[in-house]
């Protein structure tokens, strides 16, 4: 692709940050039960997961910024969860043991943010997103 079929600036860290801020989110939900972390490729190391918490975070400070605010309420009301699990990733080197904490905030920052509540077989038995949603 030349340059000539970029799009601007403001576009191009638009859907930079949203693509970190939806990988953060795939990258959480390993989070919300021991099934599916075991149902993970691999454990994300601790600092990609404060890397990609913190690029969500920038995302939702870009849409308090512009007009895409409203649009996208549902990220920003997710805000305190993510700001919560960056101080619980902070203290806790991820492993097969997840504290309950950080499960719970896990699945109260995805229901926040994308899901509109837990998977209908519930948040112990997810093993992921199903590609038709649910």
């Amino acid at each position: 692709m030349n340059a000539s079929h970029l799009p601007p600036e403001p576009f191009r860290e638009f859907f930079d940050l949203l693509n970190e801020a939806l990988c953060s989110l795939s990258l959480v939900s390993a989070f919300v039960s021991p099934r599916a972390l075991s149902a993970a490729t691999f454990i994300p190391p601790q600092e990609d997961m404060l890397r990609h918490l913190r690029h969500y975070l920038d995302f939702v400070e870009m849409l308090k910024n512009t007009n895409n605010a409203r649009d996208n309420q549902r990220f920003v009301a997710a805000e305190p969860y993510a700001r919560r699990l960056v101080d619980l990733f902070s203290r806790w080197v991820p492993d097969l043991n997840i504290p309950d904490e950080i499960m719970s905030t896990s699945r109260a920052l995805l229901e926040t943010a994308i899901t509109n509540g837990p998977p209908p077989w519930g948040w112990d038995n997810f093993e992921g997103f199903p590609e038709n949603g649910w």
